[in-house]
């Protein structure tokens, strides 16, 4: 059954969001945007790439590169998924501002503050989710670097 909720962060999704990255590792975010064709367009996302704000925007850290940065920059629009708490999030977002991140990475990856504007959960009456996509990182001493590096950056953009 799904239910829309205020257009917000959901308090379990949420939760995990401000989770340090070593806390959350294997938790993906699902990312979908709208190719050129009108296609749907699937990236994903780790806790270390994606920060949320005490004024519920979020920041989200993508490859300069990729398709979904693309589209972002294109359309505006993305809609975030994610599991948490035995619970399906879906967040549809308006890009509000994309922003260069300086962490010191070759390339430097490129930052979207996000605005919520729906807030959907699903949920079985008679099942429980007991988890979405998930991974296991090959280095993760060298990835949680980063993603703390990440994250710092985007923290300093939705600051200002």
């Amino acid at each position: 059954m799904s239910r829309e909720l205020e257009p917000a962060v959901p308090e379990p999704l949420s939760r995990c969001l401000q989770d340090e990255p070593e806390h959350q590792v294997g938790l993906t975010i699902l990312v979908l945007s709208e190719l050129e064709t009108g296609w749907t367009h699937l990236a994903m996302v780790s806790v270390g790439e994606l920060v949320l704000a005490a004024d519920g925007r979020l920041a989200l850290a993508l490859w300069p590169t990729s398709t979904c940065a693309a589209n972002l920059a294109r359309t505006g629009r993305a809609t975030l998924a994610a599991v948490a708490d035995g619970l399906a999030f879906s967040l549809r977002c308006h890009v509000d501002d994309e922003l260069p991140i300086t962490t010191r990475e070759d390339p430097a990856m490129r930052g979207f503050v996000l605005r919520v504007t729906t807030a959907i959960q699903d949920a079985a009456p008679y099942a429980d989710l007991l988890g979405g996509v998930t991974y296991r990182l090959h280095d993760a001493e060298a990835t949680l670097v980063r993603w703390r590096r990440t994250r710092a950056a985007l923290a300093a953009i939705l600051a200002e």
